[in-house]
């Protein structure tokens, strides 16, 4: 159960770090 919830986490950390990388790639997108 406990590795369950820290891989949990873990994704949802990783997909916060995507996300911000996304928004990083569009905004260079635009400034290109």
């Amino acid at each position: 159960m406990v590795e369950v919830t820290i891989s949990c986490k873990y994704d949802s950390l990783l997909e916060k770090m995507l996300m911000q990388k996304g928004e990083e790639a569009e905004i260079a997108a635009r400034l290109f």
